[in-house]
């Protein structure tokens, strides 16, 4: 019984994940589109590139969860350093907030993905029985 308990919580996670990257990156193409319409091309690439990775990650592969893991730590890195920057440098607050949140929810998907016992309960299910 705790293992199934345990699978369903890592199976929470990384849903509750592989929508927070979605999200933030459909929120990403709709600011590219009003304030920065020439970067589309790579916001095209980013998308073109997270969809097999989440999908990758809900099926369970352990190549998906570690490359999601590491990217998640990277862009933790980059959330912080852009939310400093414009709280700092700017008077939009909003994007500067939500920066902040952008760095937490990454944080929380490179923990999860990197160190949780429940997700990696999830994967070695997926595995054997996916």
């Amino acid at each position: 019984m705790k293992k199934l308990k345990k699978r369903k919580v890592g199976m929470f996670f990384v849903i509750l994940i592989v929508l927070f990257l979605l999200g933030t990156e459909a929120f990403t193409y709709f600011i590219n589109v009003s304030y920065r319409p020439d970067s589309l091309p790579q916001q095209y690439f980013r998308i073109i590139l997270t969809i097999p990775l989440a999908i990758g990650l809900l099926l369970g592969y352990t190549w998906a969860r570690w490359l999601t893991g590491l990217l998640s730590v990277f862009a933790t890195w980059g959330a912080a350093v852009t939310a400093i920057m414009l709280l700092r440098l700017s008077e939009n607050t909003f994007l500067g907030g939500f920066y902040l949140f952008l760095c937490a929810g990454y944080l929380f998907a490179a923990w999860a993905l990197l160190m949780s016992e429940s997700v990696k309960s999830y994967i070695r299910y997926m595995r054997r029985h996916g």
